[in-house]
């Protein structure tokens, strides 16, 4: 109580006299302001707060700045440092402190606090999200919506964050088996090796020191008491792609599939004209692959003959409407089906009423329909290695046309499959004389590939 005792002390000067303003920041006043109506335990804790301020006064008007709030004062004591030196403020700030340390119960500022302060964490939008998926099972929804809604709040993509960081825990769980160590001599074959699957195989055992192990210990293994021989006629009755995939069920598979004979026996029946020119031999392309008879059914083009070409193609044809506010267009889908034979006949099929897996079985030379055409086909490699494919002599069968139509088509592989893709270049119609007249091809799509099973 000495520091309030020592303000009612000072002079009281009235808030509606004229202050000269000062000329510089320097020569401001620091000033107390204490409420001279109201007593010292009527003061709250924000009220006893010392504050440092700047004052201003013009006229009769006072304006006030105070750092914790601004208020109209009206009734007020100012004590100014010229009546008192900055000994006795601070001597007098330090009384009050004191005091209101005392009241409150609160330690020194420079004293550390016995009590721990617990700083908030600030949680990550992954940590909320698993907290709304948890709720969400719980049942509680109304929680769990708050909760993702404050994730996306944080992380627009915080879903998908989430997704990452489960399955990366997950992934790093996991552990492997110890192998047992194979008894058979282990196979020495460089990690940075660039040999040919062919050269990798060939490091293999042979067959005959390879078994199939049954994948159930309780059952037996039929196949492994059937010879080679049998085997690989077997694989000689199926196509490619099914004794490709016999071959990923073990290491004796795959070495049974590498046996020469039987790819000497697909590529010889294979790659013959049209397939390849007549002016080139096949010796020529196989010793250009090192008698590497499976690279070269993979690398060597050929058009695929167990199954059928298709493009779907689309086209905007006007409509009428019988509001003249309304514009009507139909959006037309047609098919073009190509089937190549290995004689060197080729099929063609525009069709827009049947889907392809109804038109793809009526394909035959003796189909009698609107709009399908027998033609024949060559396949030619250029210098630029792209491979060229002809399509000439296109002809109704019934004879009812008399024009016929040329293709000039591009074979490629892509994105899955070998020699899938057929790219249309030009479309020709070639009247009786043998004019040809270019046909816009801006509807048209590429073809791709569909294999028929019972072609194969």
């Amino acid at each position: 109580m000495a520091a309030w005792e020592y303000l009612k002390s000072a002079p009281v000067r009235s808030p509606s006299c004229s202050y000269a303003r000062p000329a510089s920041a320097s020569d401001w006043a620091e000033l107390t302001i204490l409420s001279a109506e109201a007593p010292a335990t009527a003061l709250s804790e924000a009220d006893l707060a010392w504050s440092r301020m700047s004052l201003t006064c013009t006229g009769a008007a006072l304006a006030i700045v105070v750092g914790i709030k601004c208020e109209r004062i009206s009734n007020c004591s100012l004590l100014t440092s010229s009546t008192m030196s900055n000994d006795e403020l601070d001597r007098f700030r330090e009384q009050w402190q004191q005091e209101i340390r005392n009241r409150t119960g609160e330690p020194p500022a420079n004293q550390p606090s016995s009590l721990p302060t617990e700083q908030p964490t600030r949680r990550s939008p992954i940590e909320i999200y698993a907290e709304a998926v948890e709720r969400e099972q719980r049942g509680e929804l109304d929680a769990a919506l708050d909760l993702y809604r404050r994730a996306f709040r944080l992380d627009p993509n915080v879903d998908r964050a989430y997704q990452y960081h489960n399955t990366t825990e997950a992934l790093q769980a996991l552990t492997l088996a110890p192998v047992n160590p194979s008894t058979a001599q282990p196979i020495h074959v460089s990690a940075t090796s660039t040999h040919s699957i062919r050269t990798l195989i060939s490091a293999f055992p042979p067959a005959s020191e390879l078994t199939f192990l049954p994948e159930d210990e309780r059952q037996p293994v039929h196949i492994a008491r059937v010879p080679d021989e049998v085997l690989l006629h077997v694989l000689r009755l199926l196509d490619v792609s099914s004794f490709e995939r016999f071959a990923l069920v073990c290491r004796r598979a795959r070495v049974l599939t590498f046996d020469p004979d039987l790819w000497r026996g697909i590529v010889t029946s294979t790659y013959v004209p049209p397939q390849i020119p007549t002016t080139v031999p096949l010796a020529e392309f196989i010793s250009r692959f090192d008698n590497d008879m499976r690279r070269l059914y993979i690398e060597l083009p050929r058009l695929r003959l167990d199954g059928v070409y298709i493009a779907v193609c689309h086209y905007v044809r006007r409509g009428q409407s019988e509001n003249l506010w309304v514009n009507v267009d139909h959006l037309v889908t047609y098919h073009r089906y190509l089937r190549f034979f290995p004689d060197g006949r080729v099929l063609s099929l525009l069709d827009q009423n049947l889907e392809p897996r109804e038109a793809v079985h009526l394909i035959t030379p003796d189909l009698v329909m609107k709009g399908f055409f027998i033609g024949t086909w060559t396949l030619q490699t250029s210098s630029d290695d792209k491979h060229h494919v002809s399509i000439s002599n296109l002809t109704d069968p019934s004879g009812k046309f008399e024009h016929s139509f040329r293709m000039e088509l591009t074979l490629g592989s892509k994105p899955l499959g070998r020699w899938n893709r057929l790219t249309l270049d030009s479309y020709m119609s070639v009247n009786s004389e043998g004019t040809p007249s270019t046909l816009p091809i801006r509807n048209e799509r590429p073809f791709w590939f569909s294999k028929v099973r019972s072609w194969a």
